[in-house]
């Protein structure tokens, strides 16, 4: 579980990246990003960086040992695997609702109006 866990959790950064990529781009061509993107882009960090820290910090707990390195810490493997399987299923949604096809878009451009001058005489 820990190790699909660490693939999804790579996959995700690697389409996060990617949307990033499309966002820098509309973003210099200045146009506006789509709400749902920034949206997504936000959860998306959000998993990587603060469950991933989460669920290395029960990691490093759950391999530590007890009673002085001659047992495996049970409770703490048990609260290590529960959260990873937890947090597979957010990946697994984040990764379904990717799938932007355009992530930017142009604002409406006022209407240029021409008005001739008045003090205008022809030749």
């Amino acid at each position: 579980m820990v190790s699909s866990f660490e693939k999804k959790v790579k996959m995700l950064k690697d389409k996060r990246d990617r949307v990033l990529l499309d966002v820098d781009a509309a973003e210099k061509n200045g146009k506006n990003i789509y709400p749902k993107v920034n949206s997504w882009l936000a959860k998306a960090d959000k998993m990587i960086y603060l469950e991933l820290k989460e669920v290395k910090g029960l990691e490093d707990e759950a391999n530590n040992k007890c009673f002085f390195g001659f047992c495996p810490n049970f409770k703490a493997r048990y609260q290590f695997s529960k959260k990873a399987e937890e947090d597979v299923n957010v990946v697994d949604e984040l990764l379904q609702q990717d799938g932007f096809e355009k992530v930017s878009y142009r604002d409406v451009l006022l209407p240029i109006v021409i008005v001739p001058p008045k003090d205008f005489g022809g030749l």
